[in-house]
């Protein structure tokens, strides 16, 4: 099995802090896939901010082709944008996969264009993200495996002044109770994180950052508890004395709903409370 990539190192501990809460919105999210093989999904997001009042939403179709090892992805967004992606697995390289998107900006005429490839082995897996229009920046990370522990680092470069912008390097030992994870980007910030599934049932996880820039410490704790096959619990706290809570009850194999709540402890912000709600659909 591939290692993950840069942007997943650490990912149980993160998913914890970040997945499963809807803080202060209404998020609806649908997922149909059809065809002989499934190879058509429709995917639809609605998201109304409650503070805002404001409503945004995006329509995803996709396309897979298998024979040619390729995906076809068109998304459209609220903000009048339209997106176009095409992703091509193993035709020029085994483990090779490049990927062309480029999006429009229907409204201002604006325009991006960007060239990724992935590339696998059993101990590395390689990423690079080439924008090509406008200044163009390279953003290339790799992971190496060394029994179980994950070596990564990223580099993201302005190619036109061959200027380094900025440098990271993340170390993570990952066993399948334990996971623990260190960084640093670009000399400047630098943190930890802890992962530990304490039973079938029951994952635990703590974070702490430091930014050398102002000094500032910020740390948390999180869990998930899964009280029944139907029904999962989630909870964070943070310096601020902020806490999130959320139940995620399975309606059915479908459809899913997700009710959150974010309050502090502090008395100086009493009144400042924030729910939210989730609806996840697949079919």
């Amino acid at each position: 099995m591939a290692p993950p990539s840069f942007a997943d190192l650490g990912k149980s501990a993160k998913d914890l802090f970040n997945k499963g809460y809807y803080v202060g919105h209404v998020k609806i999210d649908a997922t149909h896939k059809t065809g002989y093989d499934k190879e058509y999904e429709f995917k639809t997001s609605a998201t109304h901010d409650l503070a805002t009042e404001s409503l945004g939403a995006n329509l995803d179709v996709k396309y897979k082709i298998p024979e040619y090892g390729a995906t076809l992805t068109e998304k459209f967004s609220s903000k009048n944008t339209l997106t176009s992606v095409v992703e091509i697995n193993d035709q020029f390289a085994k483990g090779l996969k490049v990927t062309f998107e480029t999006a429009y900006g229907l409204k201002d005429a604006s325009r991006t264009a960007n060239i990724k490839t992935e590339f696998v082995k059993p101990t590395l897996k390689f990423n690079s993200n080439l924008s090509v229009l406008g200044t163009p920046i390279l953003d290339s990370s790799a992971v190496l495996e060394a029994k179980d522990v994950l070596f990564g680092v990223q580099t993201i470069v302005d190619v036109g002044s061959s200027q380094l912008k900025s440098t990271n390097v993340t170390i993570s030992k990952v066993t399948p109770q334990f996971a623990t994870t260190a960084f640093m980007n670009n000399g400047s910030m630098y943190g930890m994180s802890i992962f530990q599934k304490a039973s079938p049932t029951l994952d635990l996880g703590a974070q702490v950052n430091y930014k050398q820039t102002d000094g500032s410490v910020t740390y948390g704790l999180a869990a998930k508890y899964e009280a029944a096959s139907d029904l999962v619990l989630r909870g964070k706290i943070n310096n601020q004395s902020e806490i999130a809570v959320s139940a995620t009850h399975k309606l059915n194999r479908e459809l899913s709903l997700t009710a959150t709540s974010q309050f502090s402890l502090l008395s100086s912000k009493n009144g400042q409370n924030k729910l939210g709600l989730g609806i996840e659909y697949s079919a």
